[in-house]
Formats: structure tokens, sequence, C-alpha cells
């Protein structure tokens, strides 16, 4: 097959060069060659160069050509040149995102779109006679390209990418950029083909209020966010300048509207944090009328009806397409009154945070077991399991593999029953034990005592990181201790990667010795081998440890530990102080012998005074 192409290829350049003679009406059957004809003079052999010189452009104005067309037809046999035009264009529409809404980021649309444009001319010809390409206006378009982009969108409807980097002095006092404003005063005028609208700004002029003052009647998706520290007090009196048929999708940050002049119904997202809250009845009134509704998140609001409290006999809201659940920062009451109406068929995320309240002590946990029936089929996803436990609050929190949120609850607990009803309440939704890792913070005497500790290190055995504030004592001895089952030996937590102790009633003997007991005998080859009739397990080699609440070590006590656990990382101590000789006798072994650094002189003048 391989000698076969090659006498094919052959022939063929053959032809192209009979070809190229015929059209250039060159009659000889070879040019004037000097290695085939030595010249016998200087004019013959500048005739030679000169021919070889025409012969060579010649060939690769002719050849140049042919090559163009000849990948052309090549390219029409390939399979995406099959394609309908229409469908190509879909396809470029998502490799370049151009309905997405986000911040303009690189690569910037235009640089995408011109990398589409140069693959090939057809390519090149589509894009630039496809106004919906052309479509996606970002605040990063140079503005001398900016009229281009717009004339050659036509009539399409417009995505809007406006995003302006936050001044590193906080609040925001400075003016925006030039480019911005410009940016802004440009798009203005074309606010009733705004699509999609992503705003990320602080100050500007023009103003936020009036850019969302513009009537928007196609607008479907906008996320809105104000950066400025007294965004609360700056309420957009008219938001988005009257209805909003179309809107699918809003995501509100630092933005206060007035409510009562906004109609959302058949959305799929709302999300508002950092914002006045709408009154209560009317957030019931955008989610009962938008039964499609797939993401609710609401955090941290700025709450106008914290005192509502549905009545019992309010109907539930079935949201059959919910897949997030999201509500951090807001009051008990406000809370737990959306718990209990909202029901969702299948969740993915779900988190939970409730303010505390002192006063009061209520428990969030009885309102969501119809959440968590909801959300109990994606538990499988979870790869990562955290918690944490200060007094007094408990934060437990899920995630997949891919390092996405799952579920997240944060709520105040008080006592140890507290804690312990807490966590039999996540054990028995959760299969902690193939849970492949984990991290838990503890710290709190009266909130939950050693015993709860290591009830919770039983139930979650796939810890990876632990960090103790108090009773670290006992949680050494606890991690030291060998279990024996079958003829196995194991450990306590045996994937172990990153320890801290923070508690400074545990010395340094405790840490040795719990070092010694885990780590001691263990052979450097393997993480198991059999002693008689027994197989031992040993746990795996510690990454890092923080020894904050241990004091003063020497360095010969951190190498002695480095050496026995084989941790390369060891921090959070206090060296001991050393007089000038021992400082200097301690870092002699870095000095260059050579030469005398700033470090060398250092040394010299604290051993020796100045």
């Amino acid at each position: 097959m391989a000698a076969a192409s090659k006498t094919a290829i052959a022939e063929a350049t053959g032809v192209v060069f009979k070809s190229i003679r015929k059209e250039n009406d060159i009659h000889t059957d070879y040019l004037l060659d000097p290695a085939v004809c030595p010249p016998s003079s200087m004019v013959e052999a500048e005739n030679g160069v000169s021919a070889l010189e025409m012969a060579l452009a010649l060939l690769d104005r002719s050849l140049g050509g042919r090559i163009v067309q000849a990948k052309k037809e090549r390219n029409a046999f390939l399979p995406i040149s099959q394609l309908p035009v229409e469908m190509l264009t879909e396809i470029f529409h998502y490799v370049l995102g151009s309905h997405e809404l986000r911040s303009p980021e690189k690569p910037y649309h235009l640089t995408s779109l011109k990398t589409l444009a140069s693959v090939c001319a057809d390519w090149r010809s589509l894009v630039s006679c496809t106004p919906s390409l052309w479509a996606v206006l970002e605040s990063t378009c140079p503005l001398t390209f900016l009229p281009t982009a717009i004339r050659k969108a036509k009539g399409s409807p417009l995505n809007i990418r406006c995003s302006w980097e936050m001044p590193l002095y906080f609040p925001v006092v400075g003016p925006p950029t030039k480019d911005l404003s410009a940016f802004l005063n440009a798009i203005i005028p074309l606010a009733n083909r705004w699509d999609t609208l992503y705003l990320d700004i602080g100050r500007t002029d023009p103003p936020i209020i009036k850019i969302l003052a513009q009537s928007l009647p196609n607008l479907r998706h906008a996320s809105i966010k104000y950066n400025v520290w007294d965004s609360y007090n700056q309420c957009l009196d008219s938001p988005f300048g009257g209805t909003t048929p179309h809107l699918r999708q809003l995501r509100l940050h630092q933005v206060s509207i007035d409510w009562t002049l906004v109609e959302l119904e058949n959305l799929y997202t709302l999300a508002i944090s950092n914002s006045r809250s709408p009154p209560f009845p009317r957030l019931l009134s955008f989610v009962e009328k938008s039964p499609e509704l797939e993401h609710l998140e609401l955090s941290n609001l700025r709450q106008e009806a914290v005192t509502f409290n549905a009545p019992i006999t309010t109907p539930k809201i079935v949201l059959p397409c919910l897949e997030t659940l999201v509500l951090k920062g807001l009051n008990f009451q406000v809370a737990s009154n959306l718990i209990r109406l909202l029901y969702p068929h299948r969740l993915k995320t779900l988190g939970i945070a409730v303010l505390p309240q002192p006063e009061e002590h209520h428990s969030i946990v009885p309102y969501l077991e119809h959440l968590m029936s909801a959300i109990q089929s994606s538990f499988h996803e979870a790869k990562t399991v955290g918690l944490e436990i200060t007094d007094p609050h408990a934060t437990i929190s899920l995630k997949r593999a891919s390092g996405d949120d799952l579920f997240m609850l944060d709520a105040r607990v008080v006592g140890t029953a507290e804690v312990e009803a807490h966590m039999a309440w996540l054990k028995g939704n959760v299969e902690l034990s193939k849970i492949s890792s984990g991290s838990i913070l503890l710290s709190g005497s009266d909130t939950i005592r050693s015993a709860v500790q290591f009830k919770i290190l039983e139930w979650i055995p796939n810890v990876t990181e632990l960090e103790i504030c108090d009773g670290v004592k006992e949680m050494l001895h606890y991690l030291s201790e060998r279990i024996c089952v079958d003829k196995q030996v194991t450990w306590r937590c045996p994937h172990l990667r990153e320890a801290c102790f923070s508690d400074y009633s545990a010395s340094v003997t405790d840490v040795m010795e719990f070092a010694k007991r885990r780590y001691g005998d263990r052979p450097k080859n393997d993480g198991s081998n059999e002693d008689g009739d027994l197989v031992v397990h040993w746990p795996d080699t510690l990454k890092s440890l923080n020894l904050e609440g241990l004091g003063y070590l020497d360095y010969d006590t951190v190498e002695e530990l480095k050496n026995i656990t084989g941790c390369k990382e060891i921090t959070g101590f206090e060296e001991e102080e050393l007089d000038a000789g021992e400082f200097y006798d301690y870092y002699s072994h870095s000095s260059d012998e050579d030469s005398l650094g700033s470090m060398d002189l250092y040394d010299i003048f604290a051993l020796v005074g100045q």
C-alpha cells in the first residue's frame, strides 16, 4: 500500500510539472542547470543563477495556488465539512460560550473568534457572515473595535459582559477607567436588545442606577454585582425599567432594589446574596410562580420581614426541577419557614446555614427530613467530608470528587448531647465509612468531650486532616493505640496525613510518645508487613504536623520527630533562643568558607561583639 501510494504521488508530481510548463508556455524539457551543464564563462554562470531563481519563483507561485486548492478539496471530505451550516454555527457558539452568563475572561471572545476564522476560508466566511457570533460585547474589547462588533452583530440579541477590577484600597472611592465608561455609554442605547447581562462594577459613570433603569424587555439572564461598601443604602427605584417577561435567570450581589416594582415568574435560577431581601410573601410568590426553578440561593440577606411567620395552612410549594437549594446567613424563622414549605423531588446540592439566636435556641434539623429524602440519592457521590465543631457551632460539609459542594449544614449546637445527636443524625443519613477522605476540626471543651471526639473519628475512619484544639493529650493517646482484630493490626485514622495539635496542655513528651508508638517501628519500604502470625497495616506517613500548642522545641527534637514520623514539614512551634556561641555553631554548616556573606558577618559580630 505504501509503495502504491508513493508511485501515485510521483506520477501526480510529474503531471503537476507538465501542467505548470504548459500554463507558463515553457517548451523545453529542462532549464539550464549548472549541475548538468557547467558554465564556461561568467555570463553563463550568471544566466544559470538567474534561471534557477526564475524557476524557483515560478514553482512557488504556481504550486502555492495548487496547494491551497488541493487543501480545500481535501477538507471537503472531512466530517465537520459535511455538517449543515446551522449545526456548525451552533458548535461555534458552544465552543465560544457565546450564550454563557459570565465575566469577560481570557481568551476573550474576539480573540477566540479570530482563532476560528483563521482555520480555513470557509470558516472565515462563516464567522464574518454570522451576526450572532459577534453578539458578545465585552468591556475588555478595544474601543476602536467595539463599533465594528456592534455593526456585524446587526439585530442579534446581545450578551453583555462588563467587569471592573476592584482597586486594592477599600472602600471603592476612585473613578472608573475611561474605557469602562465609554463601553457602558456605548451599550446603553442597545438595552432593548440585551439578552444576557453580566455586570460586576463599582461606582461608575453612568451609575448602576441609570444602567439598570433602562427598559429591558428581552432580558433573559442577568448577574449583577455591585462592589460598593454602602450599596445597601442605594436602592434601585425602577429596576429593569419595568417588566421583564422573559427573565429566566437572576443573580444579585450587593444590589438592593424595590421589590414591589418587580414581577418574577417562570425563573429557573434565583440567587440573591448580601442584598435587601424581598418581603417574605413576595419571595414565596416568586418561587410559587416558577415551577421549573432549578437553583434557589439566598445568602446573607438584609431582611425586611424577619418577623413573618407563614401560617401552618400555607400550602407547600412543589418544585420538581429544583437541584440546588442554598440558604445561608438567614435567621431561624425565615429559614425554617422556607424549608417547611419547599418540596423538591431530587436535590443535587443542599446548603443550610442558620444565624445563631442567643436569646432562644431552636434546632433546624427537624425541618430537614423531607429535604434529606430529596438529596439521599446524591449522597453516593460524596467523596470528602468536612466537619468543624467549635463552641457553639457545628458545620458539616460533603463534597464530590470534583470538589463541588454536595451538602452543607451549619447550625448552633449547645452541649455534648446536641453534638452527639447532630452526628448521629448525619450518620443515619450518610454512609460515612465509604467517604474516601475527610477533614475534622474539633474545638470547645464545654461543647465536646474526648469520648465524643473518639466516637466521631470511629464514624469517619478515613479522615485525612485533623485539627484538635482541646483535649490533645487524650487524642494523642487515642491515635497511638493499636487495634488487633482477626490477626490484623491497624491504627486509628490510618490515612491521617495532616495533623494540627493546638492545646497548650500537651507536652513534648506526649508528642514524642505518640510519634514512637504510631510510627516508630514502621518499615521504610511498605505500609504493611507480617510479624509472626500477625499482619500489621501501618498508618500512612504524615505529610505535615503543626504543633502550635507545644511552646519551645529545640532543633534536635524536631529532627528526631521528622525521622520517626517521616514527616518533612513540622511547623507551629517556637524554637528555643540560642546564645551567640550556640547560634554560630548551629548555622556554621551553612556558611561559605570562601566568602563572607551578610549572615557570616552577622554571626561574627554576634560572637565577638561589636
